[in-house]
């Protein structure tokens, strides 16, 4: 009913395939997880950049102090990051000045992203720039 299959007589030396294989594959599979590790890391500054733009807002919406505001971000980012980083504390139309109570304030925290990340894998240009930006209604 089944016919048997032939066996060859003598079969080829495969000694060094899966070497081989493993030397072409374990590039794209390092390159594919550092990547994924360099996002991951990008995504915890994003939101570590949004957390301290909300709470220097809460402090500056109390009326404290530009350095009672600085400490908050520095809280948050660390004292390596908030050195690098841009705090604008401000008007939220854009305008200068100080702002009256019940007034709409803004914090605007950028840095560039190539300090926001701790691992230097994240796949981003030199010259982009992470933002955080909180308004709140000053007390």
């Amino acid at each position: 009913m089944f016919a048997p299959r032939p066996c060859p007589a003598k079969r080829k030396p495969r000694r060094g395939v899966i070497t081989v294989e493993l030397l072409l594959a374990l590039p794209v599979f390092l390159v594919l997880v550092f990547g994924m590790v360099g996002l991951a890391d990008l995504l915890v500054a994003e939101q570590l950049l949004a957390e301290a733009s909300g709470r220097a807002a809460r402090a500056a919406a109390l009326g404290g102090s530009e350095e009672q505001v600085k400490d908050a971000v520095r809280s948050i980012l660390g004292p390596a990051r908030t050195d690098r980083a841009t705090i604008r504390v401000g008007p939220a139309n854009g305008g200068s000045g100080p702002v009256p109570p019940g007034g709409l304030l803004e914090v605007r925290i950028e840095l560039e992203a190539q300090y926001a990340t701790t691992t230097h894998l994240a796949p981003i240009r030199s010259d982009e720039v992470l933002l955080g930006r909180t308004v709140m209604q000053r007390e």
